[in-house]
Formats: C-alpha cells, structure tokens, sequence
C-alpha cells in the first residue's frame, strides 16, 4: 500500500463524508435481487478537494494514476479538530479540476474508506 507523497498538498479541511450501504455489491445474472452485498459493513464514501498549485499538478495524477484506482493508498486526513488521521482510501471516479487562480488548480475526486 503506497503512501501519499509529502511533498503534495493534503486535501482541505472541507471534505464530504457519508456512510454509504449500497457500495461492494457484486452483481448477480438472475434472482429477485440483481446484487448481493459483499460485505455487511456500511462503507464510507468522501469527497476529496485539493488545491494544487499548476506546477505540482502533473505529479499530482501521476501518482493517483498509478496508486490511486486500483489499490488503496493512505492519505493523512483532518480528524474532526484534533489533528490529522492516516486513512487507507481508495478513489472512486474521475477527477474533476478547475483553476481557481491564476497559479492554483482545485480538483475534487470521490473516494471509498478502507475500515
């Protein structure tokens, strides 16, 4: 399991988070229900924001191309106050980026906690 780069930025404080029952079901070819549940644990889904700076962008997708979908990867993220919690998350869509200054790039992803 890789770890998140120090020299990238963490993503901010302001990240959605939910617990969301319906994420690792396998899907099924017949039956009344078409999926069945994996796991019966609730999962947690979250959105992650970033703000990069234009530079560091690049190095950025380059390692969530390679660590970022297809294994999990731990991420220092803000424990509600106290300080900062390694979670073990895993992304869950594409990126989404936009500027919001002329030097700074802001992407949001979805991603899945690993409990």
């Amino acid at each position: 399991m890789a770890d998140y780069p120090s020299y990238l930025p963490c993503p901010s404080w302001e990240y959605a988070q939910q617990v969301d029952t319906f994420q690792r079901r396998t899907p099924m070819d017949c039956g009344w229900v078409r999926q069945r549940r994996r796991y019966f644990s609730a999962h947690t889904a979250i959105e992650l924001s970033f703000v990069l700076p234009t530079e560091d962008f690049a190095l950025w997708q380059d390692f969530m191309d390679a660590n970022g979908y297809n294994s999990w990867f731990n991420i220092d993220l803000d424990d509600y106050g106290s300080g900062k919690e390694t979670t073990s998350v895993r992304l869950t869509s594409s990126t989404m980026y936009d500027y919001s200054k002329f030097d700074k790039i802001q992407v949001t992803v979805s991603a899945e906690v690993q409990q």
